[in-house]
Order: structure tokens, then sequence, then C-alpha cells
């Protein structure tokens, strides 16, 4: 995956990087089957696939850290409005 994709796979939603990652997943496993049937022998092709769900579940785990801590960022603001009217 280059850099280019990376760039919009991270303007994504969840649900589409989701739905991506089960595709390439699908995808991974047609090819190891292919490859063990002997059809192809593009061996790399796994790799790289192996690869671009790797960083699509780093994106997607970034994302949900980053909606978890604006959540808790969130519920302290709250916190310290509710002190301070006390």
């Amino acid at each position: 995956m280059k850099k280019r994709e990376l760039a919009d796979i991270r303007k994504k939603t969840l649900k589409d990087l989701i739905k991506q990652v089960d595709k390439r997943c699908a995808d991974l496993l047609k090819e190891k089957i292919n490859i063990s049937a002997g059809k192809s022998k593009n061996i790399k092709k796994v790799r790289s696939l192996k690869q671009d769900v790797a960083q699509i579940l780093t994106v997607i785990r970034e994302k949900e850290l980053i909606e978890e801590l604006d959540r808790k960022q969130g519920i302290a603001k709250t916190n310290k409005s509710k002190k301070m009217e006390n």
C-alpha cells in the first residue's frame, strides 16, 4: 500500500475500514487457496495483502483510541465544570 493510499484510508470511516479489511481477508484466503492448489505462484501478493490488512487494522485501532480519548476528555471537562458549580 502506498503512502497516498494510506492517507486515503485514514480519511475513511470505521465502517468503511472494517468492510475493506473483510474484503482483503477474503482476497488473502482466496490467494492462499490458489497457491496451495498450484493455480497461482505469486507469493508476493499474499505478503502484500497481509501488510495491507495490518495497516488498515492499525488505522482502525488508532481511530478507536482517539474516540476513547475524546470521550474521556469530554467526561473530565464536564466533571470539572460540575465541581466549579458546587
